[in-house]
């Protein structure tokens, strides 16, 4: 039992990690979630809100290529109460924020924002599929319209649902998927073939979905409690909005050009014979998280992007010890 939890956290994680896009998708995402959370129906008294959090030592124009190292970026996770219609009166707007945040915000990573994105776009993929049955006092009109028929066919009843929220009955979806891993209706790609992504409709499904949402609200909130509370002030969030704002304004230069190009012109190449680039100078001052993040952004993997990283510096070391040696080769002939 325990092992087979442990490899469905594993699979979450690897699909957390395919959700990761760009910086600009990120921007997406913290809405999507915001939305997502916010109309969630359970639990009915609280939801959560995700905000932005941007190290203080990052310029708004490297933050599209480091948002995704260490802790440049931050999300905080507030829980939020549900406003009440009877109390929007003038007092409580103006103590509405401190009204609404319950208990201390807590602190995410990069990765662990998406790892609870992730759960939130399954919450919201059922509320997606929840279809109301046709009852005995439905009109002849009404009736030509079934949200329960499989929308390939028209005939058959709906009996399974793909994450991107469409559903279809087994054979026509069994008839397409050995021709495309992807939704015959948006093209959105899935995975499938451990069942791990196919949900089965039954004839109770208002019920089964409904319950399956509550249960991932549940994890959650769970896995919420276990993670670091969040030191930021309101101060940092506003800088970090301010931050934000001007780094997706920023016009991004492309990552192969950047990197060879424009930030380090000088940077020996890998296997380049040191002898025939005496007395070259190079910078002494790269930011590891920097040459890191560059080096995955323009799609290497973190152990070469590492490995890169240590020979530029291995070069760096000889091309400035070689420099030194010309310079106290000729001192004595200017004296």
């Amino acid at each position: 039992m325990g092992q087979s939890t442990s490899v469905h956290e594993d699979k979450r994680k690897q699909r957390a990690r395919r959700v990761i896009g760009t910086f600009m998708d990120f921007g997406t995402h913290l809405t999507n979630a915001n939305e997502w959370a916010q109309s969630c129906a359970t639990p009915k008294n609280c939801y959560l809100s995700f905000r932005i959090v941007i190290d203080r030592n990052t310029s708004a124009e490297l933050l599209p290529y480091v948002w995704r190292l260490r802790d440049k970026v931050v999300v905080e996770v507030r829980k939020m109460r549900r406003p009440v219609a009877h109390s929007l009166d003038a007092a409580a707007v103006r103590d509405r924020t401190c009204a609404e945040t319950i208990g201390p915000a807590k602190a995410l990573t990069v990765a662990q924002f998406y790892y609870v994105y992730c759960f939130l776009a399954d919450v919201q993929a059922c509320a997606a599929h929840t279809v109301r049955f046709p009852d005995s006092s439905q009109s002849a009109e009404d009736a030509d319209f079934d949200e329960t028929e499989c929308q390939i066919c028209m005939d058959r009843k709906k009996q399974v649902a793909l994450p991107c929220g469409h559903s279809f009955c087994l054979g026509c979806f069994q008839h397409w998927s050995t021709q495309s891993p992807t939704c015959p209706i948006c093209r959105a790609p899935f995975e499938c073939s451990e069942g791990d992504e196919l949900w089965p409709l039954t004839s109770n499904e208002v019920e089964d979905l409904d319950a399956y949402a509550t249960d991932l609200v549940a994890r959650i909130y769970e896995y919420l409690d276990k993670r670091s509370t969040s030191s930021r002030t309101e101060a940092d969030v506003k800088r970090s909005a301010a931050l934000y704002t001007a780094a997706i304004a920023v016009k991004q230069t492309p990552l192969r050009k950047f990197v060879h190009a424009d930030l380090f012109p000088t940077a020996l190449p890998l296997g380049f014979p040191f002898g025939l680039r005496s007395g070259v100078h190079l910078a002494t001052d790269i930011d590891t998280d920097l040459m890191l993040a560059l080096e995955v952004a323009s799609g290497e993997d973190q152990h070469a992007a590492m490995q890169h990283f240590a020979q530029v510096r291995q070069d760096e070391r000889l091309a400035l010890a070689m420099a030194g040696e010309e310079e106290a080769g000729e001192s004595p002939n200017e004296s």
